[in-house]
């Protein structure tokens, strides 16, 4: 296991694909599982808050599977490892996600009340538990930005993972509000307000939520990488 932050750093490129692998890097709170060999980085990461397991290059079969062991995330590589990685974990299932980039976006000025949250307005609001708790997490380590219907804040974006160059779309709606132009608005206002902090957007979206890709493509985002998502079984 290798904790050498700086060579890590140096070996994975600040990218669309691993921002959220650089961002643990960046935090220095990870477990690595095996040893960068040469110029290549071929390394599992894992998230020891969130369980999620970063398979970067090709490392070694059991370093995958020690990874894992007795872990509760997902796991995330390269789309190209996608093959190799269903032989290995044949009971998880398996989904494409894909990169988008923000570098060309010509966003129209947001309309209606959009602007930074409070947590305690957000635990006011949202009333679906699963999204609370993701919410009251990311409060945790972020800012929060939402879009507002008559006093009440009813979408929420900001950023789950950061790095130099990029910051990567968390975004979320509540289900009555859904289909409304809320997640296009609170999405305006902080690609904005992090484009001040010269950081590019990356939005990821499964391949299966035809509403992200589509809300990615209508906002100006241009794919660039492909990752695949493995998830173990229920």
């Amino acid at each position: 296991m290798t904790r050498d932050v700086a060579n890590l750093l140096s070996l994975m490129p600040d990218t669309p694909q691993w921002v959220e692998a650089r961002d643990l890097i960046l935090g220095e709170e990870f477990e690595a599982f095996g040893q960068p060999k040469g110029a290549a980085l071929d390394i599992t990461l894992r998230d020891p808050a969130e369980g999620t397991v970063f398979v970067i290059g090709r490392p070694a079969d059991a370093e995958v599977l020690a990874a894992i062991q007795g872990n509760r995330g997902d796991l995330i590589a390269g789309a190209e490892h996608g093959d190799w990685l269903s032989v290995l974990l044949p009971d998880w299932s398996r989904e494409i996600a894909i990169v988008h980039r923000g570098d060309r976006l010509t966003l129209a000025l947001p309309e209606g009340e959009t602007r930074i949250v409070a947590l305690a307005e957000i635990e006011a609001s949202v009333d679906e538990p699963d999204l609370l708790e993701e919410l009251r997490a990311a409060a945790s380590f972020t800012e929060i930005a939402a879009s507002f219907s008559e006093g009440r804040p009813v979408a929420f974006c900001y950023a789950s993972a950061e790095t130099e160059t990029f910051w990567d779309v968390g975004i979320d709606t509540l289900e009555a509000f859904q289909r409304q132009g809320h997640a296009r608005r609170v999405a305006g206002y902080m690609v904005r307000r992090m484009a001040e902090q010269n950081l590019e957007t990356v939005w990821t979206a499964l391949d299966s939520n035809t509403a992200s890709l589509r809300l990615a493509e209508s906002l100006g985002f241009r794919s660039v990488a492909e990752i695949v998502i493995f998830q173990r079984p229920q």
